[in-house]
């Protein structure tokens, strides 16, 4: 059978990760109701959960082993990532982070905090296939010191940051959260031409919108091949996209996942257009529009992150 050799107990387990076996005492091969129900009935007075990862532990981590491979854990909003140079990166979903509040397991409590993270079986199958699902899923366990800054599977597997690779990580996520990019565009921008616009602009102390326009025109002429939306347009397309934002429950970054290029194109054509015919309404219209494009988006974005899963017979 196929097999994806990134599965918690091929991966992590080999690395000497802990599992949170509390949760799933069951050795059942029952998929449907995900890990995220089950956490629910096992949730403890001592434990609380959150959507996504705390704000203290999100970036990039990395794991030397004795051979010399390196993992690495990208933390982010709802999204674990799994990477070695072995196996590709493998996705794991709907992230929900249960904080165990009193541990005896921890050597220093007032230094250490551990936190189980369950993931979203349904997501893993559609990403991966049920056969690449172990019989019995498990979440990760980690443990994070504040002080030292580390991340811990054991006494032995520890998790340091990678404080290059999360600077570029951290400066791409301000600028989709700021200018008119998304993940497909940002993913073909070499991470060196990025670091060095960022150091620029540091050594020009801009910040703000003088920041943000500098990366921008700087990727810009570095990456025509992009096609992203003029400077002189771009104040005209955020006073569109806050009209949108206004109409819908779409957010900046997911209203970019359609294309600002594309939509400020449509968006001019179909306003020409309402000059001969009044009743059409150019928002609505645009947003039907978007929702597809967003769509088309999702699914290219999906299918490029499971090509980076290494696959063997």
């Amino acid at each position: 059978m196929r097999q994806i050799r990134v599965i918690f107990l091929s991966l992590l387990l080999a690395s000497g990760l802990v599992l949170a076996v509390s949760y799933f005492e069951e050795t059942t091969t029952e998929l449907p109701g995900a890990i995220l129900a089950k956490e629910r009935k096992n949730e403890s007075q001592n434990t609380e959960v959150i959507q996504g990862f705390p704000e203290a532990i999100e970036g990039v981590w990395q794991y030397t082993n004795i051979d010399g491979s390196v993992q690495t854990l990208t933390l982010f909003g709802n999204q674990l990532t799994v990477h070695t140079e072995e196996t590709g990166r493998v996705y794991y979903d709907n992230i929900v982070t249960h904080i165990q509040k009193d541990s005896t397991l921890l050597a220093s409590p007032s230094k250490e905090q551990t936190y189980s993270f369950s993931w979203d079986i349904n997501e893993f199958i559609r990403r991966y296939g049920e056969g690449n699902l172990s019989a019995n899923p498990q979440a990760f366990v980690l443990s994070y010191n504040q002080d030292s800054d580390q991340l811990s599977a054991s006494s032995t597997i520890q998790y340091q940051r990678n404080k290059g690779a999360e600077k570029t990580w951290r400066i791409m996520q301000k600028l989709k959260e700021t200018l008119p990019m998304n993940d497909l565009q940002l993913a073909k921008i070499d991470q060196d031409v990025l670091l060095d616009l960022w150091d620029a602009s540091q050594q020009k102390n801009l910040d703000g919108v003088e920041l943000t326009n500098y990366l921008y025109k700087g990727i810009q002429a570095q990456y025509p091949e992009l096609d992203l939306i003029s400077l002189n347009d771009l104040e005209a397309y955020q006073l569109l996209v806050s009209d949108l934002m206004k109409a819908s429950d779409l957010s900046f970054v997911e209203i970019n996942e359609a294309g600002a290029k594309e939509i400020f194109t449509r968006y001019q054509a179909l306003s020409d257009e309402a000059n001969n015919h009044p009743e059409l309404n150019v928002i609505e219209t645009l947003l039907a529009e978007i929702k597809e494009w967003r769509e088309t988006y999702q699914r290219v974005k999906f299918n490029q992150e499971n090509e980076e899963v290494v696959i063997t017979e």
